[in-house]
């Protein structure tokens, strides 16, 4: 069975098994891969590898700092008391 996988910064951050010819937006690219390559995966010079265990995952955004977090601000135009 093939695979494809979306990759963003060098990391593999979605596989399906659904050929996506037509089915996704032109600007969204997918790589055919082998069936062993999952979410997670770095590509390194052309190859898939597993990450390094011992390093973290680089998060794609800085976390907010807890003191900025806003718990009661509205989620998609709702109020908390909508929700």
């Amino acid at each position: 069975m093939t695979k494809w996988a979306r990759i963003e910064d060098e990391i593999v951050v979605e596989v399906i098994d659904i050929d996506p010819s037509g089915r996704y937006h032109e600007s969204i690219k997918w790589f055919a891969v082998s069936d062993e390559v999952e979410q997670g995966w770095v590509v390194d010079d052309g190859s898939f590898a597993t990450p390094d265990p011992a390093l973290p995952p680089e998060l794609p955004h800085e976390p907010v700092p807890e003191d900025e977090v806003d718990l009661d601000a509205p989620i998609g135009g709702l109020q908390p008391d909508q929700v």
